[in-house]
């Protein structure tokens, strides 16, 4: 499966304690391959310096 996460999302799903981390496990598991636009990369950047 190929998915977008926007950076809200992403941020969400990364605390342990979060509803949401099994989105963020099954990324790391590789049960979905992330796809990137220039303009999120460019967000991600933006919102986590």
């Amino acid at each position: 499966m190929v998915v977008v996460l926007d950076i809200n999302v992403l941020l969400v799903t990364i605390a342990r304690k979060s509803t949401y981390r099994p989105i963020f496990d099954a990324l790391l598991g590789g049960k979905f391959q992330l796809i990137i636009s220039n303009e999120i990369l460019s967000e991600y950047v933006e919102v986590i310096e």
